[in-house]
């Protein structure tokens, strides 16, 4: 967050970072849904992941879910973002140029059928998916030879043997 001003531990290197508050967690849950970078986004604000993921579960165990929620709705949110640009890429295209001897001369709408594919499967898997039906009937068994002899060996041992 560009307005919050940075630790001694942040400016030095030097010493514990700060303490994790509401405030500064709510900064790393906004670049978070920017950015999607788990790591990134808590190392951005002054703390290590396993600092805030350790934080958040400590919270929630004490009865505060509400840590937990800003954090999986930020996750949320990126991923919303993903979809939207997916969808834009698939529905609007994308302006690609079209060189001619080095220079650019125009530029063309290119659309992404695969992602139009792939948003379709996630909206309505039971008619988009791959089909694949397998019908399989297994029947017998599995034969067990001792090493020392061949499979003819054990089955005419096996003939002679009285039933059992």
């Amino acid at each position: 967050m560009e307005g919050t001003p940075l630790t001694r531990q942040q400016i030095t290197g030097i010493g514990r970072p700060s303490e994790l508050v509401w405030d500064r967690f709510l900064a790393i849950c906004e670049t978070l849904a920017k950015t999607g970078a788990k790591y990134q986004s808590c190392t951005t604000n002054g703390f290590s992941y396993w600092t805030v993921t350790d934080l958040i579960r400590e919270r929630e165990k004490a009865g505060d879910p509400r840590w937990k929620q800003a954090w999986d709705l930020a996750q949320e949110h990126y991923r919303d973002s993903l979809e939207a640009e997916a969808r834009r890429r698939a529905f609007e295209g994308v302006d690609k140029p079209v060189f001619y001897k080095g220079k650019k001369v125009a530029t063309v709408k290119e659309y992404s059928d695969r992602l139009l594919e792939l948003l379709l499967r996630g909206e309505r898997p039971e008619k988009f998916r791959d089909n694949v039906k397998l019908d399989a009937n297994v029947t017998g068994g599995v034969l067990v030879v001792p090493a020392k002899m061949s499979v003819e060996e054990y089955l005419n041992q096996k003939a002679e043997e009285p039933d059992a």
